[in-house]
């Protein structure tokens, strides 16, 4: 075989690797972007949970402050459900 052959099969042999190997990292991003995408809702969603429970954990904490340990968790429980029956 001569030089000049051996040289252009290793160059179409490289080019082949370096074409497969970025379709393999063009995959690989598309899914890390996925996967980033579902942990931003993810956290989206542990974020309104929070808020709503620093609001229930606010309510319950003004009803013990206005009616005292035992009425303020009677208090607490049937405002909560109150609150939620009206949503609905």
């Amino acid at each position: 075989m001569s030089e000049v052959l051996q040289a252009n099969a290793f160059f179409m042999i490289t080019s082949a690797a370096v074409i497969v190997f970025t379709l393999f990292v063009c995959v690989a991003v598309i899914y890390v972007i996925l996967i980033l995408r579902s942990i931003k809702r993810i956290l989206g969603r542990i974020e309104e949970g929070t808020e709503v429970l620093s609001e229930d954990m606010a309510s319950v904490r003004r009803a013990f402050a206005r009616h005292g340990l035992i009425r303020g968790i009677l208090a607490a429980i049937f405002s909560t459900r109150k609150s939620r029956d009206d949503e609905e």
